[in-house]
């Protein structure tokens, strides 16, 4: 017997539950092996037992796959070619094991959890919110290694296999049911009895699949799958490659010979600096659901009731969202037809989610029903937290918070949803401005999940903590920044854009600029990425960075010459880039056939330009203590822009090029006319010292470092 996993015999039935000490959740490591195999070892000197059950004691949670921070710690290749090994061998001892195997989940089963459960005869899973059944690891940088891309295929089928590996999605048991990777679906408490039924149906036979399965049908799904994953990556990430090569091949021999394809793969994915950055991001977003304020002498206010001031798109979608994780929720704005756009809005939203089963329609009708539209004076003093959403002008907001601090209670949490503005100025005319504070919110509210929790100069930690504890609960992830201009990700982010704005006025081509971030690993290039969120907000936010920064960047006049023709991007069909129906986007509208075409850069200087200017800023931000550290500047940029995820960040990039080589390369796009491209000092202090914004740590192996603009296309 072990601690990790406790045996309950009777008659000729065996239940494993699995519940390892002293942690919220069962991984899998070196220690859960040793445990499993004890019980296998036990089954295989008892065959008189007919059933086995595994399940879970954890509260929402079965297995949450392989432990990360055992590769975090940096082991070598030997140790984890000896895990992967284990796991072979481990879940090979289940599956052929004479008794009936079955899973019972309920709760999260990803990854190493769920080859477990496939290894397992059947799976029965609960139909509880909570049951989460995927394969992530190709989000990771890696394959799933312990038999899922060897097992699945044979299961259900290479194309749904293919479907659930190459998404890294975690479904629902109704969709996990649907694509065959589970066999039934009760509510929690039923899982006993209905596991039981299972037992009487003998072992189970992978299904064959003699047309799809087939090598010349495998060779159309791996051309197809293949063209697939090159235009979602652009060939920047491997891993999607080698698990479509090893599902593939795998096919085409035995398991133990596909067992082998597995192990090879994931040790070179693993060995590869793009899986340890994407790694890190994943520790990354696992310390954002974690922060705190140390020093608190006041308990947080438990938050119930928000209200909302300000109905229009980012008010509307704050509501929607708080409401829908459950929050009483009042939509307040002084026009009724504003609070009526509002509510069509979260309507719309909601209708969308349906369509696409992030919820059900019932769900959407409790989230409606949560939300107290009003367009009158109301009582403010029943509600715990107040975020105002009102028009980004100082003067309004500084109106709007100043009134509520006279009608909601002393311990009232006063938020401002602000892309720029200062907090501190906002907070100005307040008698008690320790009750203020700042959450940015990102647009799209119900798909972005990073929110700037901004702390002003005299926000208690009281506030801060029910903010930070608020924004945790509604499934945000948040970054504590000082408030400064632009605050973390704006403030990076605008250099960049207008730098783009810069060098299309000096000639360069919207294509030419834009293509070179794309192949970079940016989601789109910064002109479209100003279309999309207007030309209008680009302009506001810019001009209030450009009157409050120390270090301004290069100011243009064509974003207010857009404004004066309409131009605003998206929302008015014309930008960048032009957007009527049926109309191809990337037709340009803008002409400036007069202007000479600029040659004095190749399309390798116009990426560097405008990555290093986010460099330079995020190293400006770290200088000003806005953050923390490097870290927190690399998960805003991901998580709020979008950043090369596979280059880990910003700052880690400039880690993986040398700082030295950077602050060279600046200094020769830096002259009298773009006086911008001046290292800050921090750069040029590491550089003359070789300091690096993370310590180098020991890697699984050595690498050669080198500037990655990737030719991963072949790497299957």
């Amino acid at each position: 017997m072990n601690n990790m996993i406790s045996r309950t015999l009777k008659d000729q039935f065996l239940t494993l539950e699995l519940d390892r000490p002293h942690s919220s959740a069962n991984v899998i490591d070196f220690d859960f092996f040793d445990a499993l195999n004890q019980e296998l070892d036990f089954l295989e000197c008892h065959s008189e037992i007919e059933t086995l059950y595994i399940s879970s004691k954890k509260k929402g949670i079965f297995i949450a796959g392989a432990d990360l921070n055992q590769f975090k710690k940096g082991m070598s290749i030997e140790e984890i070619q000896h895990l992967i090994r284990l796991g072979h061998d481990t879940f090979s001892r289940l599956r052929k094991l004479p008794q009936v195997s079955i899973a019972r989940i309920h709760g999260i089963c990803v990854g190493g959890g769920l080859e477990l459960a496939l290894a397992c005869d059947y799976r029965i899973a609960s139909d509880d919110k909570s049951t989460k059944i995927g394969l992530p690891e190709v989000t990771l940088g890696i394959l799933p290694g312990w038999g899922g891309t060897t097992r699945l295929p044979r299961m259900i089928g290479l194309r749904k296999a293919l479907f659930m590996i190459l998404s890294g999605k975690q479904f629902n048991s109704s969709s996990a049911l649907r694509i065959g990777v589970i066999d039934g679906i009760v509510k929690k408490e039923k899982l006993l009895t209905a596991s039981i039924s299972y037992s009487q149906k003998g072992k189970k036979v992978f299904p064959l699949f003699p047309f799809e399965n087939h090598p010349i049908s495998t060779m159309i799904v791996e051309y197809q799958a293949r063209k697939n994953i090159l235009k979602k990556t652009q060939g920047h990430y491997p891993a999607p490659l080698r698990a479509l090569q090893v599902a593939v091949k795998g096919l085409r021999g035995s398991m133990e010979s596909s067992y082998k394809l597995e192990e090879k793969a994931f040790l070179d994915l693993i060995s590869d600096p793009i899986s340890m950055n994407l790694v890190n991001l994943f520790f990354l977003t696992e310390r954002s659901k974690r922060v705190r304020i140390e020093d608190i002498e006041t308990p947080p206010v438990k938050v119930k009731k928000v209200a909302i001031i300000g109905a229009g798109i980012m008010g509307s979608g704050i509501a929607q969202w708080i409401s829908s994780r459950k929050f009483n929720t009042t939509l307040k704005d002084i026009h009724p037809k504003a609070v009526g756009k509002g509510m069509a809005q979260i309507q719309k939203i909601l209708q969308s989610g349906i369509l696409r089963k992030t919820f059900t329609a019932v769900e959407a009708r409790d989230t409606l029903d949560r939300i107290t539209p009003v367009s009158s004076e109301i009582p403010m003093f029943h509600h715990d937290l107040v975020i105002e959403a009102v028009v980004e002008k100082l003067d309004l907001k500084r109106q709007v918070i100043k009134d509520l601090e006279s009608r909601t209670r002393p311990d009232t949490v006063l938020a401002s949803n602000t892309s720029a503005l200062s907090i501190n100025k906002i907070a100005e005319k307040m008698e008690h401005p320790e009750r203020m504070v700042g959450i940015h919110f990102f647009n799209p509210v119900h798909r972005m999940k990073l929110v700037e929790v901004i702390q002003g100069e005299k926000t208690s930690n009281q506030t801060l903590t029910t903010t930070l504890e608020f924004v945790k609960k509604i499934g945000k992830l948040p970054v504590l920044v000082k408030d400064s201009p632009g605050f973390l990700v704006n403030r990076i982010l605008m250099p960049y854009l207008f730098e783009s704005v810069r060098l299309f006025d000096q000639g360069y081509s919207i294509e030419q600029i834009d293509s070179s971030l794309l192949a970079f690993g940016m989601p789109m290039g910064p002109l479209r990425l100003i279309d999309e969120v207007g030309v209008d907000v680009a302009q506001h936010v810019a001009s209030d960075l450009l009157k409050r920064l120390e270090n301004p960047f290069p100011e243009t006049q064509l974003l207010q010459k857009m404004l004066e023709g309409n131009y605003l991007g998206k929302k008015s069909g014309s930008g960048f880039y032009n957007y009527p129906r049926k109309i191809n986007p990337n037709l340009k509208i803008l002409d400036y056939k007069s202007y000479p075409i600029a040659s004095e850069y190749r399309d390798s200087d116009l990426t560097k330009m405008l990555v290093y200017l986010m460099v330079n800023e995020g190293a400006r931000c770290l200088e000003e203590s806005i953050v923390k550290g490097p870290e927190e500047v690399d998960f805003g940029m991901v998580m709020g822009t979008g950043w090369a995820p596979f280059r880990g960040g910003p700052m880690r990039y400039a880690d993986t090029v040398g700082i030295e080589k950077i602050v060279q390369e600046m200094e020769s796009y830096c002259g009298e006319k773009t006086p911008h491209f001046k290292p800050c000092n921090l750069l040029l202090e590491m550089a003359s010292t070789g300091k690096q914004f993370f310590p180098q740590t020991a890697s699984v192996v050595e690498h050669t470092p080198n500037d990655r603009n990737h030719g991963h296309q072949n790497a299957a």
